[in-house]
């Protein structure tokens, strides 16, 4: 007779997606381009630190790099993910990616570099990324099984915050020592990697299919996500927190001038502290093998186990809204949103052994 497999032996490994060559080489590349691009953003920050000795100016340069991320991640960037091939457009991304700090630091090493150079430089970086970064998000179906997919998501979010952890360092050590057309020039190199990772995909990376009544347009993927109660609250918080605390990163220049009395190489340990708290996080998150983790909190949105709901006869929560002052406890130890009608799980295989969200 046959016996169903259990929970464990169905269970994927540990950092599941990296077993997969594609995305280990992909990922591993990014990572190393991200450092790149952490060492020269240090390298700009202290040049417009040391030309203008005004905090005024380091605020405008990260304005250069917000205002053209928020505008094309809000309108452009993830329907044209959708549409066009996503590997061709990330090659596209990787080869302007070259050429723009190799130029960079020709200007540099020859003294020709104009101060409003590197603010336009800064427009054009922060335009690129905001094309890769949902390219790139879309791609990771075509690179890992459904199984991996929570583990290379993780994964893929912490490519910034790995780098964080060594680029600024590094870039603020050969800052200190060689000048920033060597850091230009680095940056540029550390882009091919990625070409070479792009070239060992083969034919996983087409556009996705138009699905038949689902919203299109530039801005659909917008009206999704704010329609959606629980997505609306997470961006408000997400957006929220950025807001307050992003800009000190601005400031870190000043601080590692004036306040430690140091230089670049300062600067540098500074803008890579951050990074090890946000490594930690996603690095536990990229370890879960499964997405269905039992927890004594089901908040709106998140599974729960399917046996512990067949168990008990209180019905479990709705993810209709959110807000974290409205829980009240129940008898058992399961919390329940008041004033609002719960849903019951019932999977139609039943609950033994696996495990069901409730319904959102």
């Amino acid at each position: 007779m046959d016996t169903a497999p259990t929970p464990a032996a169905t269970q994927p490994p540990r950092f599941a997606a990296l077993r997969h060559p594609d995305f280990a080489w992909l990922w591993g590349a990014l990572v190393l381009s991200a450092a790149g691009g952490q060492m020269q953003q240090v390298a700009k920050a202290w040049l417009v630190l040391q030309r203008t000795d005004r905090p005024l100016a380091l605020a405008a340069l990260g304005l250069c790099y917000t205002l053209p991320t928020l505008a094309l991640s809000a309108t452009v960037t993830g329907a044209v993910a959708d549409r066009y091939d996503r590997v061709t457009l990330l090659r596209r991304r990787q080869v302007w990616g070259t050429i723009q700090p190799l130029l960079l630091a020709l200007l540099l090493a020859t003294g020709h570099l104009p101060l409003g150079l590197l603010f336009a430089d800064t427009v054009a970086t922060a335009a690129l990324n905001a094309f890769a970064a949902p390219t790139q998000q879309a791609l990771l179906p075509a690179l890992v099984p459904p199984a991996a997919l929570l583990s290379a998501t993780a994964l893929q979010a912490a490519v910034w915050t790995s780098a964080q952890l060594l680029g600024p360092a590094l870039g603020g050590a050969l800052l200190a020592t060689g000048g920033a057309a060597w850091v230009c020039a680095l940056n540029g190199l550390s882009t091919l990697p990625v070409l070479a990772a792009l070239a060992r995909l083969r034919g996983a990376h087409r556009a996705a299919p138009p699905t038949a009544g689902r919203a299109t347009g530039p801005t659909a993927g917008f009206r999704y996500a704010w329609g959606d109660p629980s997505l609306r609250g997470l961006l408000l918080l997400t957006g929220g927190v950025a807001a307050l605390t992003g800009g000190y990163q601005l400031l870190l220049p000043l601080f590692a001038r004036d306040v430690w009395g140091g230089g670049a190489a300062a600067h540098g340990l500074l803008l890579a502290a951050p990074g090890i708290g946000a490594v930690l996080a996603t690095t536990a998150l990229a370890a879960r093998a499964r997405p269905g983790h039992r927890s004594a909190w089901p908040w709106p949105g998140r599974p729960v186990s399917a046996r512990r709901c067949s168990a008990s006869p209180t019905p479990r929560h709705s993810s209709s809204g959110w807000s974290p002052w409205s829980w009240r406890a129940r008898p058992g130890g399961w919390p329940a949103r008041s004033r609002r009608r719960c849903c019951s799980c019932a999977p139609p295989t039943g609950c033994a052994g696996a495990s069901w969200p409730c319904a959102t």
